[in-house]
């Protein structure tokens, strides 16, 4: 029992460390492609109005949750609109490792990654006005984050989100995103 407390702490440690990664906040936008169908009868809806917040806390430099909350509009708000929360996490398989290096002289080189490619999965609930109906369900996103200066990135992503609506209606949600990250 003692090892198995030992190996769990020490898994926690190496988890939870958040060296070398820091939290950010997002805003995003994009294009969105709306397909739902609601007992039988489809539709369709898509326009430059997806707007999205987001909040990352970085686990380690391998993984960060997101929590955010996402705005859909038609014709920029002169349509139906749609809005929700977003749970999620990502994973970056490159590692995404910052750091600094000492040489001798007073000389000192600081490393700090580029393009930072990660694949994520999430939980997505949607309020649409025009029928007056909540959806969940769970989506996936590929992205990528380039950094662009000490306290900023470029964020781009693409998210396929499956909803789930009452009685029988279902939803699915394509985008295409970008924005910036503000390092805190």
């Amino acid at each position: 029992m003692f090892k198995a407390l030992k190996i769990g702490c020490l898994f926690a440690c190496v988890f939870f460390s958040n060296a070398g990664r820091t939290n950010s906040f997002s805003f995003i936008t994009g294009y969105y492609d709306l397909q739902a169908e609601v007992s039988g009868e489809g539709g369709a809806l898509a326009d430059f109005g997806s707007l999205r917040t987001q909040y990352w806390h970085s686990l380690n430099n391998l993984f960060s949750f997101s929590i955010g909350y996402t705005v859909l509009l038609e014709k920029y708000g002169a349509g139906d609109s749609a809005y929700g929360f977003d749970l999620g996490g990502i994973f970056r398989p490159f590692n995404n490792q910052y750091g600094s290096f000492s040489g001798s002289g007073g000389v000192s080189i600081s490393v700090k990654q580029k393009w930072n490619p990660f694949i994520g999965i999430g939980f997505h609930q949607r309020q649409y006005q025009s029928v007056r109906s909540s959806y969940s369900g769970l989506g996936l996103s590929l992205g990528n984050e380039y950094d662009i200066g000490e306290d900023f990135l470029l964020y781009g992503d693409i998210r396929y989100v499956n909803l789930s609506g009452p009685v029988d209606a279902s939803a699915t949600e394509l985008s295409v995103n970008f924005g910036v990250s503000y390092l805190l």
